[in-house]
């Protein structure tokens, strides 16, 4: 009963394959199980029919072989088979490398080199050359925008587009200072951030790489302590500032919905810095300070320049809205005129872009 059964679903399923193919020539329209023969003809098995018809392939207008339409055009000078890739008021078809866009009046070729004067010409999105000229060779983006063409609009949300959002994080800092090697941070500071932030596609780059510029606000009051004989003395050091940075972002995947992504760039910290409770004990030359002197560190600001590197995942929630979500280090160190101040952070945020 089994064996029956498997014959039948074989049959069933050849039956539906011979039914499915066809060949359109100039003068006839035949079904059946269709094959390449070589990069110039056809071969046609009609069902409960032995042998097989050889059919040229400059005699063909369209066939289906496998379920995948095909159309013969002629192309510098020689007549080859191009896939169907999207149907509609602009048909898509490909062969190789070599791309054809087909309306009710003409075919036009376009490859690599000039596909978006092609796009820009044929499809004449109206309002949306800029986005068009800004599109990478990618031929699943171009597969989506002639779709939408057809389907009675010009989307170009496939193409990769300028995109500004808001962004809020947790980090973990740490803050040492030198050359007050005495002093140690008495722990690590969770610090809340938020910013705003704007990625740039990348052109000639495949649609992976942008460039993201991101500014955020950040407070901080870290503790540190020392400790001389039995003695031990406490200062609040109070940092608030603004951090500016700058990475390039590079798409490891291209789903359609959850892109993970590297970033890797430079960091720019301007900081306030205060110590409320002044410094109480310090190290100068080798030597101990005078247990009621003081350090120095007045109300000051400090510029420090470093680097930030991020491993993160992008969501497409609907059409330009996407959701952020990175874990991210960053290192930055410089000088408020009076001891240097070196900041390492590694957190994680959240953002929302449009």
């Amino acid at each position: 009963m089994k064996k029956i059964l498997l014959v039948l679903i074989v049959c069933s399923f050849a039956e539906y394959a011979f039914a499915q193919d066809y060949i359109n020539t100039n003068s006839t329209y035949q079904q059946g199980k269709v094959s390449r023969h070589g990069k110039n003809s056809l071969i046609l098995r009609k069902q409960g029919i032995e042998g097989y018809t050889t059919i040229s392939l400059d005699t063909v207008n369209d066939f289906k072989a496998g379920g995948t339409v095909y159309k013969a055009f002629k192309v510098n000078g020689s007549r080859n088979s191009f896939m169907l890739l999207e149907s509609g008021r602009i048909k898509m078809y490909r062969a190789g490398g070599t791309y054809l866009l087909e309306d009710s009046s003409k075919v036009t070729t376009f490859d690599k080199k000039n596909f978006r004067s092609v796009l820009l010409s044929t499809l004449q999105c109206s309002g949306r050359d800029q986005s068009l000229s800004r599109l990478d060779w990618n031929k699943k983006a171009i597969k989506q925008i002639v779709r939408s063409y057809n389907e009675g609009g010009c989307n170009t949300d496939a193409i990769p587009h300028p995109k500004f959002g808001v962004v809020a994080g947790y980090n973990l800092m740490k803050t040492t200072i030198s050359p007050v090697s005495d002093w140690k941070p008495s722990k690590t500071n969770g610090v809340p951030t938020i910013g705003a932030f704007m990625d740039l596609p990348l052109r000639g780059k495949r649609s992976i790489l942008f460039f993201t510029l991101e500014g955020n606000y950040f407070s901080s009051k870290p503790a540190y302590y020392t400790n001389f004989g039995t003695k031990q003395d406490f200062m609040a050091l109070d940092l608030s500032g603004v951090n500016t940075i700058g990475s390039f972002k590079l798409l490891l995947n291209k789903d359609d919905r959850v892109k993970a992504y590297l970033k890797a760039g430079a960091i720019m910290s301007f900081l306030k810095v205060s110590s409320p409770t002044g410094l109480i004990i310090a190290k100068k030359n080798g030597s101990v300070v005078d247990l009621d002197g003081t350090l120095g560190i007045v109300p000051s600001s400090s510029t420090q320049i470093g680097f930030n590197a991020a491993l993160g995942v992008e969501v497409v929630l609907q059409k330009r809205t996407n959701l952020h979500f990175e874990l991210r280090s960053t290192s930055s160190a410089g000088n408020d005129g009076h001891v240097n101040i070196h900041i390492s952070n590694v957190g994680i945020t959240a953002g929302i872009s449009f």
